[in-house]
């Protein structure tokens, strides 16, 4: 559970001195050394035995400081009905010291007190310099705090015509402020929080006041100083517990020209009360930033679903465009291109379109598939790849026919279709299996074949190796020409 700790000066009115006659403020112009204490040399002293300073407070943990002089003595202090004895004296002044201190306390109300020991008139000086407590508020982190102006509706003001409005106030949050005069005129603060600060002035002119808290009366406090003091923590509680609350200060002058001031308050709360003149995020500011979240998801959310469409779409082209049957179960070989060949892609089973026999070494090797188009047309005669041409197909090494798988971009054929002529040029009559071409005359071979300048007639398996050279690169990748 997250602490605060909070300090106010030796004039504040939650440090009750009795008696009040045996306290007195540091006199800075008869002590020389005043300067040494806090808050501009504010101290507050006294030589009585058995005057005490009384602090009551909700927290776990608490420090009173003052000052260690040759002229202090002894003194006690009592902490929920323990006493313990010290002892003031030092040859050598020393001040911000650590009069008595507690910490690890159950967290509740607490009332320290000191409480001047000392018999002897040479050194019984006892002085309050300043006091520090701390206060555990919220669960794992410290929750907000609110602030309500002296002019906010959470304030209630009555009688309503005893209270003033005063402006131009200096020392004043906003500089303005509430006033009265008025003997019991009350000011309550309705709020929701487990922790509560009321702010206002004390000075020469202000009155002793009488606080309650959700309808219970916790005691008088004197807010009559020698010196005015604006900022002053009039009074804090804590561990007040969720949901709504009140704090109710009413006016207790012991004169007709004392008066009781409110400058604004303070409250820690859990639920978050977003009132006028509170810190933190409006509840507009908070729409804003959920809105804003929420449309960046979703900017992210359609950048996410447009990449991964694109991407689908590609990958769905490209296996569009290169598909291949995989029927075969055995013996898969990458097909060989034949660049040279200017016919339609020969089917699997379907008989040789230029009505060619394979020979049955030339079967049980790898196949030849055409993967250039016959369309008449002069660019793809050039030699240019028709992208509409079939792709490369996979096929068997075995010698069955029936095995090999075809192309799902082409048409098979059946054995009883024949393959079209070609424009101008004159049919060539189908071979089987077992059939020679040999027979057949060069005349007939070469209308069959492209033309090539400077490479020899290809006209098919020769009887001898002798006359026939094989193509080089340089052949193999020069131009088409298309024979006239």
């Amino acid at each position: 559970m997250p602490n605060v700790k909070y300090t106010v000066d030796d004039v504040n009115p939650m440090i009750s001195y009795e008696p009040s006659s045996a306290w007195l403020p540091g006199n800075k112009t008869a002590d020389p050394e005043a300067s040494n204490y806090s808050n501009n040399g504010t101290f507050t002293v006294c030589q009585q035995n058995g005057a005490t300073a009384t602090f009551n407070f909700n927290g776990t943990g608490v420090a009173i400081y003052g000052a260690k002089r040759s002229n202090h003595g002894f003194y006690s202090a009592t902490l929920d009905g323990v006493i313990n004895l010290f002892d003031g004296h030092s040859p050598n002044s020393i001040y911000n010291q650590s009069l008595f201190e507690a910490s690890s306390l159950q967290d509740g109300p607490h009332t320290p007190i000191l409480t001047n020991t000392e018999t002897s008139n040479d050194s019984n000086y006892l002085d309050v310099d300043y006091v520090i407590w701390t206060v555990s508020i919220g669960e794992d982190f410290a929750p907000p705090t609110t602030t309500y102006q002296d002019g906010d509706p959470s304030f209630s003001y009555e009688p309503s015509d005893a209270w003033s409005t005063q402006t131009n106030l200096l020392g004043f949050e906003n500089q303005s402020g509430h006033q009265t005069t008025q003997a019991n005129a009350s000011v309550t603060l309705t709020f929701n929080g487990e922790e509560v600060q009321i702010y206002g002035s004390i000075g020469p002119s202000a009155s002793p006041f009488l606080v309650k808290v959700d309808n219970g009366t916790v005691g008088t406090f004197n807010g009559t100083r020698s010196d005015l003091f604006t900022g002053v923590m009039l009074y804090e509680t804590s561990d007040l517990g969720p949901g709504q609350h009140t704090v109710t200060l009413m006016n207790k002058p012991n004169d007709m020209a004392q008066n009781l001031s409110i400058d604004y308050a303070v409250v820690t709360d859990n639920t978050k009360d977003t009132s006028s003149g509170t810190s933190g995020l409006s509840s507009g500011a908070i729409v804003g930033v959920v809105v804003g979240a929420v449309v960046g998801l979703a900017a992210v959310a359609l950048i996410i679903f447009f990449w991964r469409r694109g991407k689908n779409a590609d990958d769905s082209e490209r296996n569009h465009q290169v598909s291949l049957d995989l029927s075969s179960p055995l013996g898969i070989h990458p097909a060989v291109v034949e660049p040279f060949i200017s016919r339609p892609s020969m089917s699997a089973t379907g008989p040789n379109p230029e009505g060619l026999a394979m020979s049955s070494a030339r079967k049980n090797s790898t196949s030849l598939t055409n993967p250039w188009s016959s369309d008449p047309s002069s660019f793809y005669r050039a030699g240019h790849r028709n992208p509409m041409a079939a792709p490369l197909m996979l096929v068997s090494s075995v010698g069955d026919d029936s095995q090999l798988p075809t192309s799902s971009h082409s048409t098979p054929s059946t054995s009883q279709s024949e393959p079209r002529p070609r424009r101008d040029q004159p049919t060539v009559p189908l071979a089987s299996a077992n059939q020679s071409i040999q027979h057949l005359p060069a005349e007939v071979l070469r209308s069959t074949r492209m033309f090539v300048e400077g490479r020899e007639q290809d006209f098919g398996p020769a009887l001898t190796t002798e006359g026939v050279l094989p193509p080089n690169y340089e052949q193999a990748v020069e131009p088409f020409h298309q024979r006239s």
